[in-house]
Parts: structure tokens; C-alpha cells; sequence
């Protein structure tokens, strides 16, 4: 049953979390006024050489638009990035309508022109509005026929602007849309057909859906999704050692959802044995390793769990045993934290006397 009463908390950190959510489009580098005007110039050139219901100057021309609606949102010219993300939506809308061999890139195009057009929305409405657009497009290309599909449609893409309507629905407190959007994302994941994505897309999904089985209410599905991400880390791990700091990180949220002090002390034990295995990795492929990659901070909060669960069982020789380690882990960070403030500012100082 869903429960309306649900914790400010965990509304702030879900919408924290949509604004970090793989969008449907790569991620772009730093725009420079120069690379605006350079956008302008190739779009001027473009129109002064259009040929009539000609398809390769309207690709031309919605590539080069969608760039620069990309720049101007980069440098935060909002009002400029909403226009050309409005004539990216025109001209692709028409590209999508042809029968043509492009068509689902058309569609993927014009989804993500929706959804970056909505994220720069002034009023919800006019961004309620656009996230569905977003959504049919992608949906249609679900529709598409063979000849026409080339690959399947991401999960991950439906589930980013599902997501972004149902945060705007519960900041709008509208809770019957909200719960409707929930429902559907859902849906989305108990679908068998939609769970064929490749482990790390299946581990994204799994983060960003125990957010929302959270935000609304069903831990039960939120500790299912959370074992099952534990899961899926493992099976990274055998293949890809790199995860293991990753895979610390599951099983540490095992332990906060853990209320037995037996096993949060063997949950413990294994989010440091994996710190410490990530940090003998990062060791022996960097002779000269950056101290600031291991994880000394880590190591140092979890002896201190470990000893104070263990000062409250009584066990005092493995208590004092964790406060050494805990002691020597803070002592070791606070060496190479002391050291690289000593570096910056001999840099600094150094810099100052060449001005």
C-alpha cells in the first residue's frame, strides 16, 4: 500500500540522483563562444546552400542545431539553448515522418532533444508535456518494424525520462500521476523481455530503481533490487578486478539495511576485505601509487564500526585489536593528506614568486 507520508530524505536524495542519471546522449565537452560561432556559421552556410526536401541537408542541418543547442545550455544560455532545442525538435520531427533506413535514429535523436528541452522547461507543464513526447518516441521505436530497428531499445533511456516525469510529479505533489509513473517503471523491470541489457546498463537500472521503490515506499523490493545489484557486482568482479571498491560499496548499504549485530559485524569484515583487496590492486598496478585512489578513510570508519560493536558485545581484545587498525589507517591518510597540502602550497608558493 503506498504510503503518501513518505521521508523528505529520501525525496532529496532521489532527486540528487536524477540529476547524475546517464542521460540518452554522451556526454559533451566544455563549449567556448568560439565553438558557438563556428555552429552559427556552418548553420548560415547550410541554409545558403539548401536544395528543397533534400534529406541529407536536413540531417546536416539537425546535427548542427542539436550541437549547438548542446554549447549554448553549456554556457548556460538557457533562453538560446530552448530555441534551438525547439528547432532541433522541428526539423527531426520531420525526419522521423520519412520511411527511410535512419528512422530509429531519427526517433533516438528526437527523444533526446524532448527530454534535453524539458530538463530547461520554466514551467512543469510545458516539461510534463515534453517528457511525454520523449517517452512516444521511444516507444515508437519499439514498434518499428525489423527492417527498419537496428538494435533493441535501451532500457535505460525509457527508464531516465520515467523517472524525470516521476520527479516532477512528486515536486508538483501530484501524487495520483506520481504513482501512476511508479507503477509503470514497475512494470518496466518485472517485464523478463526488458532485462537483456549488459551487466554494468543491469546495475544502473538496479541503483536507480531501489531509489524509487524507496522514495516510495516498498523496501521489500528496494533490499530484493539491493542483493540483487550485490549479485551482479560479483559476477563483474570475476571478470574485472577494477569493481571491487564497487562491490565494498553493496555490500556497505547491505549493512546499514542489516539489524542483527552478528551479521552487521560479518558485513563489515567483508566491505573491508574488499577495500583492502581494491587497494592491493591499485598497488601492484601503480608501483608509485596516488594515495588519494586507496582507501584509507573507508578502512578507517569500518575498524571503528568493528570495534564498537564489538565493545558492545563485550569482545574487548578484537575491540582494541579494530582501534589499532583504525588508528593506523587515520594516522596514514592524515600523513599523505598533510604531504599533499605541503605540495600544493610549495606549488603555489612557487607560482607567486614567478608573478
Amino acid at each position: 500500500m503506498h504510503n503518501p507520508e513518505r521521508s523528505s530524505s529520501f525525496a532529496n536524495k532521489f532527486n540528487k540522483h536524477m540529476k547524475n542519471f546517464p542521460k540518452t546522449c554522451i556526454k559533451r565537452p566544455s563549449a567556448t563562444e568560439k565553438e558557438i560561432a563556428v555552429c552559427e556559421k556552418r548553420l548560415q552556410d547550410l541554409e545558403a546552400s539548401a536544395k528543397p526536401d533534400s534529406i541529407t541537408y536536413e540531417k546536416r542541418k539537425m546535427i548542427a542545431l542539436n550541437r549547438l543547442a548542446a554549447l549554448y545550455r553549456d554556457m548556460n544560455l538557457q533562453e538560446q539553448a530552448r530555441q534551438a532545442y525547439g528547432q532541433v525538435i522541428q526539423v527531426t520531427k520531420a525526419l522521423a515522418k520519412k520511411k527511410t533506413k535512419d528512422k530509429e535514429m531519427f526517433l533516438r535523436r528526437l527523444a533526446n532533444a524532448f527530454n534535453e528541452s524539458a530538463s530547461l522547461a520554466v514551467y512543469p507543464d510545458e516539461a510534463e508535456k515534453l517528457y511525454l513526447n520523449a517517452l512516444r518516441a521511444l516507444v515508437e521505436i519499439k514498434e518499428l518494424p525489423k527492417p527498419l530497428k537496428n538494435e533493441k531499445i535501451s532500457l535505460t533511456d525509457i527508464l531516465t525520462i520515467s523517472s524525470e516525469l516521476l520527479a516532477l510529479y512528486h515536486r508538483e505533489k501530484r501524487e495520483k500521476k506520481a504513482w501512476e509513473m511508479y507503477e509503470y517503471i514497475q512494470s518496466l523491470y518485472t517485464n523478463p523481455d526488458n532485462l537483456q541489457e549488459n551487466l554494468n546498463e543491469r546495475i544502473t537500472i538496479i541503483r536507480h530503481l531501489t531509489l524509487v521503490f524507496t522514495l516510495y515506499g516498498n523496501i521489500k523490493m528496494a533490499k530484493k533490487l539491493l542483493h540483487r545489484k550485490v549479485e551482479l557486482y560479483e559476477e563483474l568482479c570475476k571478470k574485472n578486478e577494477n569493481y571491487l571498491s564497487d562491490l565494498a560499496g553493496c555490500y556497505e548499504d547491505l549493512a546499514l539495511e542489516a539489524e542483527e549485530d552478528e551479521l552487521k559485524k560479518e558485513l563489515y569484515l567483508k566491505v573491508l576485505e574488499l577495500y583492502r583487496q581494491a587497494d592491493a590492486l591499485t598497488e601492484r598496478k601503480y608501483e608509485n601509487s596516488n594515495p588519494e585512489v586507496l582507501h584509507l578513510k573507508e578502512q578507517t570508519d569500518f575498524n571503528k564500526k568493528l570495534a564498537e560493536l564489538c565493545a558492545c558485545s563485550g569482545c574487548k581484545e578484537e575491540a582494541k585489536k579494530y582501534i589499532a587498525d583504525a588508528l593506523k589507517c587515520y594516522e596514514l591518510n592524515a600523513r599523505y593528506a598533510q604531504e599533499r597540502f605541503f605540495n600544493e602550497m610549495q606549488e603555489l608558493k612557487i607560482e607567486v614568486e614567478n608573478h
